[in-house]
């Protein structure tokens, strides 16, 4: 335990991670650290990422074993199509989003994006990315064929789509609520006042959330509250509240904070085996059930069990409030020519959570920059205290995953495009991000992922890279280890 304050900067954090590793309860952090080493032929990209049933094959970094796989395949090649997959899987990922019951999502382009698609058509190609853009890199990647420079342009067409799907999704979040934006609540503080609890994960449908508030309105000698774990849950005219973010999502389960976790489409498998093991009935988001039933299930839990531990007195809830776009505008307002970052992504086990958010952010608005913030790199900066409107330069809360994209267009539309500095994401929390990040760089963002992405097998890829995206305008930075704040801060200093 002498590492606690290297797994999480929340005081209330480290004591629940004591008190889990006290009673055994093996949590995220330890399932890493028994994966170590971790294999460095996929960190690198030079497992092949092929479907040919002929190997895997495995090109070695040092030139001591294999130089290519066993069909020829030579390692620029192989770190190429590694990118093509994960950009291909996290599209497939945004396309899901946007998918009605049974129908395949038509994505369309919205007049700001075609306007910067247009700018570039001699790079990204003279016909606009498409559904057949997905079916020629399914055919790339059933058998190595095509070059590193033709899986590269495919790459990153895929990249644009998922911008595309992203806008979509942000278009239908401000017509099916009724508000884009609202207040944000944050921290073990939401674990007071209501004594039974229930947890919400994962991806859940409006309806279902509309429901399940309308039954823990009613009066009740044991009332129910709703909390997310890390999830930013539209509710009415703001968000549940959020008792952590998404990467210590198992220490309020751990302990015994939540009685009934009602998980949808992405619940971590390791919050579902916590569940069974600590005895918290978990519901699926997708089965139909009674509201009414769960909140009766939950009570049960709670009168046949106790906090296995009293929680550390825990900040009050840390409040921020999320711009609405409605309108078309969530950045704050600002002087001619003052400088931005933004600065989000999802938590990672592999870097002391809440550290490079809070510390970059921090780093910025000491030189006069304003930041704008998304996901659990938001949640860190709200509990930090750092949205709060007395705050000299206060965060600016962008809508989560949509709201990268979100802020460059509201820039661009108001003329302001360069103040934006460059986008840090601090986390990937899937390759739908990836695909994102990418996107973003091909439309002439700079942009520094500091989760550490498996490219490093090839220099010559990694220069091409580089070099393609300069012709887009802008850049696209991958670390080799999880990266400091005071590094990151240079980066965007350096601009």
């Amino acid at each position: 335990m002498e590492t606690i304050h290297l797994k999480s900067v929340d005081p209330t954090s480290q004591a629940l991670l004591k008190s889990a590793a006290r009673r055994g309860i093996e949590l995220s952090w330890e399932r890493l650290e028994r994966l170590q080493p971790q294999d460095g032929f996929q960190r690198l990209g030079l497992s092949c990422p092929y479907g040919c049933m002929q190997g895997p094959c495995r090109i070695d970094p040092f030139d001591r074993g294999a130089g290519k796989g066993s069909c020829g395949l030579d390692r620029e090649t192989m770190v190429a199509a590694t990118l093509l997959r994960l950009t291909l899987q996290g599209l497939l990922e945004s396309m899901e989003r946007l998918a009605a019951a049974d129908d395949f999502p038509r994505v369309s382009f919205s007049a700001p994006l075609l306007h910067l698609l247009e700018q570039r058509r001699e790079t990204i190609g003279q016909t606009l990315p498409g559904a057949g853009d997905l079916l020629k890199a399914a055919a790339m990647l059933c058998r190595p064929s095509a070059s590193s420079e033709q899986l590269l342009s495919q790459t990153l067409r895929l990249s644009l789509l998922a911008i595309a799907c992203l806008d979509q999704e942000a278009a239908q979040e401000a017509t099916e609520t009724t508000a884009a934006g609202g207040e944000c609540r944050v921290g073990y503080g939401a674990a007071e006042g209501r004594p039974v609890r229930i947890g919400l994960c994962g991806r859940l449908s409006a309806d279902l959330l509309s429901a399940l508030r309308q039954a823990t309105t009613g009066e009740s000698a044991l009332p129910v509250a709703l909390v997310s774990l890390g999830d930013w849950l539209h509710a009415g005219d703001g968000f549940v509240p959020i008792i952590s973010t998404s990467g210590e999502a198992e220490l309020p389960l751990s302990a015994g904070l939540i009685h009934l976790l009602v998980a949808g489409q992405g619940t971590d498998p390791g919050l579902l085996a916590l569940c069974r093991q600590m005895g918290i009935p978990v519901f699926p988001a997708d089965t139909d059930c009674d509201p009414g039933l769960l909140l009766d299930q939950a009570r049960k839990v709670y009168g046949a069990s106790s906090q296995l531990e009293p929680l550390p007195d825990p900040p009050p809830l840390a409040t921020g409030v999320v711009p609405s776009a409605e309108g078309g505008g969530a950045m704050p307002p600002t002087g001619a020519g003052e400088k931005i970052a933004f600065v989000g992504g999802a938590d990672t086990p592999q870097a002391t959570m809440g550290s490079l958010p809070v510390e970059l952010a921090a780093r910025l608005r000491d030189h006069g920059w304003q930041v704008a913030s998304w996901g659990d790199a938001a949640l860190w900066m709200v509990k930090d205290g750092l949205c709060l409107p007395e705050q000299t330069a206060p965060v600016t809360l962008l809508a989560d995953r949509v709201g990268p994209w979100q802020g460059v267009k509201q820039l661009l539309a108001a003329g302001q495009g360069d103040r934006l500095q460059g986008i840090c994401f601090t986390g990937l929390k899937g390759n739908s991000d990836l695909a994102v990040a990418l996107g973003l760089a091909c439309l002439g963002c700079r942009v520094n992922v500091a989760t550490p992405l498996p490219l490093g097998g090839s220099r010559p890829f990694q220069e091409r890279l580089a070099a393609t995206l300069a012709l887009l305008g802008g850049q696209f930075v991958q670390q080799t280890e999880p990266v400091q704040a005071k590094k990151m801060a240079e980066w965007f200093l350096g601009a």
